[in-house]
């Protein structure tokens, strides 16, 4: 973290948003917390300079740890829709409507 603070204070701009933030840190347990989580993983504090950057490749990470359920609800899913399509044709030539 020391790191990061020198760099942010070499930018006025960056050291000013940077000491309301450390300010907010100091008033919430939370964000205390959150705090020392940064601390303990500095390698996240890049990622968090670009936000939208950063939600898109956590959303990616948890979509790629659940892929395969992900895979078994598709399959499912269009299996349903096979077998719908199956009882529909079924009905069709028996002379009944499957809608309501």
């Amino acid at each position: 973290m020391e790191k990061e603070k020198e760099a942010i204070s070499n930018d006025p701009d960056l050291r000013k948003k940077f000491a309301a933030v450390e300010k907010l840190i100091t008033k919430n347990v939370n964000v205390r917390q959150f705090e020392t989580y940064l601390t303990d993983n500095e390698d996240l504090l890049p990622h968090l300079a670009n936000m939208p950057a950063f939600k898109e490749e956590v959303w990616k990470s948890y979509l790629f740890a659940f892929l395969d359920l992900y895979k078994d609800v598709i399959e499912r899913y269009q299996a349903a829709e096979k077998r719908r399509g199956e009882i529909e044709q079924r009905l069709q030539k028996n002379g009944r409507s499957g809608r309501t």
